[in-house]
């Protein structure tokens, strides 16, 4: 079983409205370690051969430098590379609690996998809908560690707000996050939610959430993450937003490929 006794089911009103409240929610032991442990030795095993697969793919790869070594920041195919590996995170489960916690029917939008090593660059504040577009922001987002992880490691935190709340973003120069919001100030004062994740252990944020992790410490275990994201079958991206974000991830791709060059 996939799904924690205690999510089986119907989510109570009290989880429904922190979700609301806090535009997160957190759930231990989602998925079962022995899938976490196999899906961390596929991709350790195999990252160098993805970097150098994908290494001219600028929007689905995205990489970190330690003493002037790469390692993958951000990767959009894991599912292109083992189906039968990393679809095991999709299923009926999911499906069901996404669609209890946005009120609407949901498709498959992205499965990816992000990394945190030592001295990993930041991730800016931001809010997923500013990527997306969504007329609606009716998004939703599993981030599932599939190693031990937690804040002070390069984990990720969320502001917590509610999930109607949409803020105005500027372009950004951290690696693979080509946004960020643009005025925080009025965050904070606003509490900061984080949690220490053992392997499988899922956070579920909306698309309206504002979340960041701080740049990862020396000598700090690598984290990886699976993150699936899903979205309502009735919502759309807004006219003029994909060409807008192409760019937007053009400007980010070409500033931190330059960096690279450097290295």
């Amino acid at each position: 079983m996939l799904i924690a006794p205690i999510m089986k089911g119907k989510i109570d009103k009290a989880k429904l409205d922190r979700f609301s409240q806090s535009s997160v929610l957190y759930i231990p032991s989602l998925f079962p370690k022995d899938l976490c442990n196999e899906t961390c030795a596929f991709f350790l095993k195999n990252e160098r051969s993805i970097i150098d697969r994908f290494r001219e793919d600028k929007k689905g790869l995205t990489l970190d430098a330690l003493n002037s070594e790469e390692y993958i920041k951000y990767f959009e195919y894991p599912i292109a590379l083992n189906a039968e590996l990393f679809g095991r995170y999709v299923n009926s489960d999911v499906f069901e609690l996404s669609e209890q916690l946005l009120s609407e029917k949901v498709y498959i939008k992205s499965l990816e996998i992000h990394s945190r090593c030592a001295k990993g660059t930041p991730i800016p504040p931001h809010q997923d809908n500013a990527y997306y577009g969504l007329e609606r922001a009716k998004g939703i987002t599993f981030y599932i560690p599939i190693n031990n992880q937690k804040p002070t490691s390069g984990g990720l935190q969320y502001y917590k707000v509610r999930n109607d709340i949409s803020l105005s973003h500027i372009p950004s120069d951290e690696s693979g996050f080509s946004l960020t919001i643009q005025d925080t100030s009025a965050l904070e004062n606003t509490e900061i939610l984080a949690y220490n994740y053992q392997p499988g252990d899922c956070t579920i944020h909306h698309s309206n959430s504002v979340h960041f992790a701080e740049m990862v410490p020396d000598n700090t275990q690598r984290g990886l993450v699976v993150r699936l994201s899903l979205f309502s079958i009735d919502d759309q991206k807004k006219s003029g937003h994909s060409e807008w974000y192409q760019s937007m991830i053009r400007r980010n791709r070409d500033r931190n490929n330059h960096v690279f060059s450097s290295l």
